[in-house]
C-alpha cells in the first residue's frame, strides 16, 4: 500500500460490522460499544433491552428511571413489595428460603431482576427464544435497509442468542478484564464461555489501552471481511 493512504479496513464504507460482545459482568462490553461507536457509524442492540422495558413497567418506573438505578447494587425502588406482577413475585420466593412477605422488603439490584425474570420466569411461560426474537426482528430490517450496516450487540450470553447471530454473519468478540471476579452464580454465565470466540478483547489496563486493542482489532475484522476469498 502507497505511504500515506488510509489502510482498506479504516474506509468508513468498507466492510461494515456485525459484532456480538461476550464477557462476564463488568468486564468492559459497553465500553467497548461506545469505542466502536466512535469509529463508525453502528445501531447498538442488547437482548435485555426488552427485559428492561418490563421490568420498568413491572415496577412502575419510567424506562428511563430504570436504566437510571445501578445494574449491580440493590436498591429499595427494586424491592419485591414494589413489583405489580404478583406471579413473578411468586417465582422469586421459590428460588429462596423464605416466603415473599419475608423477603419482600428486601432491595434488589437490576441484574438479579434481568436474570429471574428473563430465564426464570418468562422462558419458562413463553419460550426461551422469547427476548432474541424481538432483537432478531430489529437485526433483520436494519440488514434489509442496508445491507452494510454495522451492528454490534453487547449482552450475548446464551446459545440461542449466538445460534440467532450467528446465522446472521456476525464475529463474537470475547472482552476479558482480569479486574474482576469471575462470576458464575447464575445459568446466563454458563454458555458463552464455552464458545470461542472471534477475537479476545483484552480489557486490563486503562481506557486508552483499551482504544488501541479495540481500534486493532477492528481493523484486522475489516481487513479479513475485504480480503479476496
Amino acid at each position: 500500500m502507497a505511504p500515506g493512504l488510509p489502510h482498506p479496513a479504516d474506509t468508513p464504507e468498507k466492510a461494515r460490522m456485525k459484532i456480538g460482545l461476550m464477557g462476564y459482568p463488568r468486564a468492559g462490553k459497553d465500553t467497548v460499544c461506545e469505542i466502536l461507536a466512535t469509529m463508525m457509524p453502528l445501531t447498538r442492540l442488547a437482548f435485555g433491552d426488552m427485559i428492561k422495558v418490563e421490568l420498568a413497567e413491572a415496577f412502575n418506573l419510567t424506562l428511563d428511571a430504570f436504566n437510571a438505578l445501578p445494574k449491580d447494587d440493590p436498591v429499595p425502588q427494586l424491592a419485591l413489595k414494589n413489583c405489580n406482577d404478583r406471579s413473578y413475585c411468586d417465582v422469586a420466593a421459590c428460588y429462596t428460603s423464605k416466603t415473599l412477605a419475608e423477603i419482600g422488603e428486601l432491595p434488589r439490584s437490576m441484574r438479579y431482576h434481568q436474570r429471574m425474570w428473563a430465564t426464570q420466569y418468562k422462558r419458562n411461560i413463553i419460550s426461551d427464544r422469547y427476548w432474541v426474537v424481538p432483537v432478531y426482528k430489529q437485526l433483520v430490517d436494519i440488514v434489509s435497509h442496508d445491507p452494510n450496516h454495522s451492528v454490534v450487540i453487547t449482552d450475548v450470553r446464551h446459545y440461542v442468542e449466538i445460534d440467532a447471530i450467528e446465522h446472521e454473519g456476525f464475529e463474537l468478540w470475547r472482552v476479558d478484564n482480569n479486574r474482576i471476579p469471575v462470576r458464575t452464580d447464575h445459568e446466563s454465565e454458563l454458555e458463552w464461555p464455552k464458545i470461542a470466540p472471534t477475537r479476545v478483547i483484552e480489557n486490563h489496563g486503562t481506557l486508552d489501552d483499551l482504544r488501541a486493542t479495540v481500534t486493532q482489532a477492528l481493523r484486522d475484522a475489516k481487513a479479513q471481511a475485504l480480503a479476496p476469498a
